[in-house]
C-alpha cells in the first residue's frame, strides 16, 4: 500500500545552475543593501535627510533577498511553482529596471564620466561607490 501525503515534485530547473543564479543574485543585493545602508548612515550622521531613491533601492534590495531566500526554500522542498517563480521574477525585474532608472537619472552622466571631476578624495569615492551601485543593479536584475 502506498504512503499518502505529500509527494514531491520533481524540479524543471537544473539544481547547480539554480543554485549558482540565486546565490549572485544574492550578493548583488546584499553589496546595493550594504551600500545604501552606508550613505543612509553617513547622510543621518551629518544630519542630512535620506533621498527616497535611496530607500526605494534599498527597500527593494531587501524584498529582493527576501525573495531569493523563499524561492530557495521552495526549490530545496522541490515545490516550486515556475508559474509563481516566474511571476515573482518578472514582478522584480520591472522593480529593477525602475531602480537603476532612478539611480542613472539621479547619478546623470557621472556613470559613463571619470570620477575625476568630483575632485576631493572623499568626491571621488563616492562617485565609485554609485558607479558600483549601478553596476550591482543591472547584475543582479
Amino acid at each position: 500500500m502506498a504512503k499518502a501525503g505529500y509527494k514531491k515534485q520533481p524540479t524543471v530547473w537544473p539544481t547547480a545552475s539554480f543554485i549558482l543564479i540565486k546565490f549572485f543574485q544574492a550578493v548583488c543585493c546584499l553589496l546595493v543593501l550594504g551600500v545604501m545602508g552606508f550613505f543612509a548612515f553617513q547622510l543621518r550622521n551629518d544630519h542630512y535627510p535620506i533621498p527616497w531613491q535611496f530607500i526605494s533601492l534599498a527597500a527593494l534590495s531587501a524584498l529582493s533577498l527576501l525573495c531569493v531566500f523563499v524561492l530557495g526554500v521552495f526549490f530545496c522542498c522541490r515545490a516550486l511553482n515556475p508559474m509563481a517563480a516566474m511571476v515573482i521574477e518578472i514582478l522584480l525585474s520591472i522593480l529593477w529596471a525602475f531602480g537603476a532608472g532612478i539611480l542613472g537619472k539621479g547619478m546623470g552622466g557621472n556613470i559613463i564620466r571619470a570620477c575625476g571631476v568630483w575632485r576631493t578624495p572623499q568626491g571621488i569615492a563616492v562617485c565609485h561607490l554609485f558607479k558600483t551601485v549601478f553596476a550591482f543593479c543591472i547584475l543582479g536584475w
